[in-house]
This record gives structure tokens, sequence and C-alpha cells, in this order.
């Protein structure tokens, strides 16, 4: 197949606090036409950062260093070598040859345009069009994401749409310049499972009938089975290990590859921990760097919780309570009822699941049960206590008790405030540290627990990864020390 992209030793660092900090360190890879690459890794394997360099979103100048060459193939015997581009060229390029499914749609797109606006304009960039073929065109682009070409959608705010549709319509937009290649930065991370589904068969179905090339970005291995053809694996920026999805699949050659496969036990085992790199290195190292699969399943079964610990880690006379919840949004004519009558229990140290689609009420349940929003009826007991009949000075004192860790870690933290801020804040408020250097030694050592470093501390939330904000979040949370912890889709 003929070359649709070709990146050559990239290089990319970042300037904070003076530092240079290296994000992708000497990547090279190549796409032919009409094939799906998957990069894959964990949060801060440089994936976006990739992703955003291609689109000519990393070149701020005395923030971000650049290099290595990235060349663009709009034709077999024609190309376009990307990290030379001017922002003219860029703009001629973006939308127009390459299009860009950003990893959270509620960010990137404009909340004070409504959405039939950002489309139209979006088509306008790169077509001489209005009127009435402006209007077809605009109809076409939302039945290929399968959106309805209603009045009411295009004039509806982004915040009024579900998260499924505001995926769909970024796809659209996307799609607007009829690009060859698009680029997917975890098109699904924060959908629920149905939801998902229903991104990935259409973005199947676009491929094949548009004929796009797409580079897939994703932390989910079954993911990348189930639509790519070739598979990149980073780790700290580097590519570790790339090959065809099924080769890699069924011999992985190196362990974090193992790692990856193998970190989503089987649904009917409850471990004690999830396997780490040292876990599976030492496998691959017993088996004379094979493919341990049955040394995996061993380890599986070793990591497994018993019954008995399952039952003694339940064991509590103190429990959790929700008894005839019901939530309303809206007044009058305009009253949406999303909750009513919701029960549930649970005893303290144990895990309660809650499962359903977009808009059956799991996020606004968990809200209400915070006081973040308020609840139209009901209670919500810890022990004997009903924590929403609560004063709100009395509530105050106690909802330090209670955290959250949110779907959308970004839109929790606020941007003119650092790390070490976010954590410390939270600890001084609530007189669970002396001082502020006890303050710091704490959230610097629940960093360290979340996967990252003391330094980090300095940072600003926009000098991280999407997953990386979240184990900020996360570790948030934990510093609390809470006795009911609500994670919702915390790991999307």
């Amino acid at each position: 197949m003929p070359l649709h992209l070709s990146v050559e030793d990239l290089h990319i660092s970042f300037l904070s606090g003076g530092e240079k900090v290296p994000a992708v360190a000497g990547l090279s890879f190549s796409l032919q036409r009409g094939e799906t690459l998957a990069l894959v890794g964990e949060s801060g394997a440089g994936k976006s950062t990739t992703a955003l360099a291609l689109m000519g979103f990393r070149q701020t100048k005395g923030k971000c260093e650049l290099h290595g060459r990235m060349s663009y193939y709009p034709k077999e015997s024609e190309s376009i070598e990307l990290s030379s581009l001017s922002e003219k060229g860029w703009r001629r390029l973006r939308g127009r040859e390459i299009g860009m499914i950003f990893q959270n749609p509620a960010r990137a797109l404009n909340p004070v345009l409504r959405c039939g606006e950002q489309l139209a304009e979006a088509i306008r960039l790169h077509e001489q069009i209005s009127g009435q073929a402006l209007q077809q065109r605009l109809q076409e682009l939302l039945e290929q994401v399968q959106l309805p070409a209603e009045e009411r959608l295009l004039k509806a705010w982004p915040h009024q749409l579900s998260g499924g549709q505001q995926q769909r319509f970024m796809i659209a937009l996307a799609l607007a310049g009829q690009p060859s290649l698009l680029i997917a930065d975890e098109p699904t991370s924060a959908l629920d499972r149905t939801t998902e589904d229903e991104i990935l068969k259409l973005l199947e179905s676009l491929k094949e009938r548009l004929q796009l090339s797409m580079l897939f970005i994703t932390h989910d291995m079954a993911l990348v089975k189930r639509l790519a053809d070739r598979v990149m694996v980073l780790q700290q920026g580097r590519c570790v290990e790339e090959g065809p999805v099924e080769e890699v699949f069924a011999r992985p050659q190196h362990p974090y590859t193992a790692l990856l496969i193998a970190s989503r036990p089987p649904a009917n085992q409850k471990l004690h921990r999830l396997p780490e790199v040292e876990d599976v290195r030492a496998l691959f190292e017993k088996s004379g760097n094979q493919w341990p699969e049955e040394g995996l399943k061993e380890l599986h079964t070793a990591l497994r919780r018993s019954p008995a610990s399952l039952q003694k880690e339940t064991d509590s006379t103190a429990a959790f309570r929700i008894e005839n919840l019901s939530i309303s949004y809206g007044e009058g004519k305009d009253k949406i009822r999303v909750v009513e009558n919701f029960n549930a229990a649970w005893p303290a140290r144990s895990t309660l699941g809650l499962m359903g689609p977009s808009g059956s009420g799991k996020s606004s349940i968990a809200r209400a049960l915070l006081r973040l929003i308020p609840a139209e009826s009901g209670s919500f007991f810890r022990g004997t206590l009903d924590l929403l009949a609560l004063s709100p000075k009395s509530w105050r004192s106690r909802c330090y008790k209670y955290q959250m860790i949110f779907q959308d870690p970004y839109s929790t933290l606020n941007p003119h405030h650092d790390i070490a801020r976010a954590l410390t804040q939270p600890l001084l408020y609530h007189r669970l540290a002396g001082s502020r250097e006890e303050a710091l030694e704490k959230a610097a050592a629940m960093l360290r627990e979340v996967g990252l470093e003391s330094e980090h501390l300095q940072r600003y939330p926009n000098a991280f990864s999407g997953g990386q904000r979240q184990r900020i979040a996360i570790a948030r949370a934990l510093l609390m020390q809470p006795e009911l912890l609500i994670c919702d889709e915390c790991v999307s």
C-alpha cells in the first residue's frame, strides 16, 4: 500500500519551571494508506503529544521544542514536510487533509457557539458554499455520523447534548473538510460501554465507506484488537514494540506489552492487586523471554482474593443506605425527573457498582449524595445519620469524609493553581495537616502512590495528559482519607 504518513526520530520536549521535560524521545513510524495504526500506552506515554504535533498544535515557541521529520503524502508522488510548515500552511492542511477527533468533546466544542454554527464554520473553511448548498452539506455530515438533521439539534448548545451526541458531533467536525487521514485521540474514553460500542461501529463504518487512514490512540488493548491493523506500544515517550495486531497479541516481545495485555484480569476474578511490570518481567525471564500465557494465568490465580478474605473485608456494623431518592432538573413545564425513588444499601468497606447507559441518572445520584446538586426528596444515611438532612454548617465539617473522583478531571482542577495548591488546600482547610510543610509532604507521598513524582507539584493542570490529571484527582480524593469514595467513571 502507498505511504500516507511517516515520522522519523521525533523528539518533543516541554519547558516547565526552567527545565526541559521530554515527552517523546526518538519516535519513528509509518502509516500506509487505508491502514489503522494504534498508538497504545499508559497516561503520559506521549500518545496525545504525538497526535497534536501531527496537527501542528504543539509548536508554541519558547514552551515546546520539536525535532525530527514528519512527512505527509497527499498523493503517492507528493510529500509535505509537516515540521517545516508555516501557520498558513497548517491552516490549509488541517481539516482538509488531516482531521482529528479530540479526547474530550465537551472541551473541544466551543461553548458559546450553537452546534450548527460550529459545523457550518468548519465547512466554510474548506468549501465556498452558502445557502441551500450549505444546509445540504450540514445534513449530509449529520447523516454520516447518525445524528438527526433537525433544527433542534443545530440550534442546541454543546452542553445540551449527551456525551454520545457530543462525540458524534466532534466526528462530524473532523470530517467537515473531507480529510483522508483521521486521528482519533481516545474517542470513547468518556463514554459508557453502550455508547462506546456505537461510536466504534460508526468509526469502522466511516473508515470503510470514506476509505480513510486512521491513527487510533488508546490505552485499551481490547479496542486495539478490535480496530487496528498494526499497533505501536509507547512507554515514557519511546516505542518498545511494534507489529501487526495479531502477532503482537499472540507473541508480545516486551514485558510492558504483556503487562498491557494482562492488565485486565478475568471478569470472574477479584484480585488483591493488579499485575505490575516486575511481575510480568519475572515471568518473561522464567519462560526464556517467551510470551508467558500460562504464567499469567498462574499470576492471576496467585493474586486472587479468597472468598473468606472478601467476606472479612466487608464485615462491619456501619452501613450506607439510600432511601427513595428523587432528582429533577428544571421547573414547571420544563421540569424533568431523572431519578425517581432510588434505593440502595451497602456495608462499609465494600463496593457498590452502579451501571446504566448515558442519561440514566448515575452521575446525578452521585452528585446528589455529596450535595453538589439538590435532591428533590429522599435520604442518604451513614449509619443512622441522614447526611442530606444536615445543616450546611454541619455538612461542611463532615464533607471531607465523602469524596468523589469526577469523570472529567480537567474541569475539576483550577487551571490557575499548581498541583501543590490543588492538593494541600483541602488538607489545610479541613485541618488534616498541621502546617503547609506537612501538607506538602503528604501530597508528595500520595502523588508517588498514584504513579507520579513529587516534582509534579510545581506544575499546572495543562502540563499533564488526561490520564495524569485523573491520577491527580484520585490523589486529591485519597488524601482526605474518606469513609466513602464515589468514582464517576474515573477510569473510562
